[in-house]
């Protein structure tokens, strides 16, 4: 298990956002013991950053007794709770060759706080796969969430939208 997925199951929150080691959120500094990022894959800190002992710790797996310090305070965690929810498919319209405007609505029960630079994690629907998307909608219009997604040759979100996305649709998000 990575450090991430290790803390979820034992109850602890950590800081975290795409969990695929692309955006960098959940970044540590070992300061003891052996934390292991795999090798031979793009991540969103430097090698030098790396080097001086920063992990992102949704790809990083623990030999043995160790520290890792995380530059937050634990009421950062508290600030913008995680709300998971399934929305319905409002829109599907291609705005290019390999562009998608999707327009996803929240039920009336959800309510939450946007704030400049939030992300929607999706589940692709028929897989276990997950994706994040910002939002090109903004604070006025909370309940009908806007995506313009990159469609590309193949992936799991890219051939949902290529194939199988209809109005009416239901996607899990956070």
């Amino acid at each position: 298990k990575t450090v991430l997925e290790a803390a979820n199951d034992a109850g602890v929150r950590l800081v975290s956002q795409c969990t695929v080691g692309t955006c960098g959120t959940c970044v540590g500094r070992v300061t003891r013991g052996d934390v292991v990022m795999p090798e031979g894959r793009v991540y969103s800190i430097k090698q030098d950053e790396i080097e001086s002992g920063e992990r992102l710790l949704c790809q990083s797996h623990v030999f043995g007794d160790s520290e890792i310090d995380l530059d937050y305070p634990a009421s950062m965690l508290d600030e913008y709770p995680v709300i998971t929810t399934t929305a319905k498919v409002g829109v599907v319209t291609w705005i290019g060759d390999t562009a998608v405007e999707l327009q996803l609505k929240l039920p009336k029960s959800v309510r939450f706080a946007f704030r400049a630079g939030q992300y929607v994690r999706m589940k692709v629907p028929g897989t276990d796969e997950w994706r994040s998307y910002s939002m090109a909608t903004g604070e006025r219009d909370r309940k009908k969430l806007t995506f313009i997604i990159r469609v590309l040759p193949t992936g799991a979100m890219s051939d949902y939208l290529r194939n199988v996305a209809a109005v009416g649709d239901t996607i899990e998000i956070e």
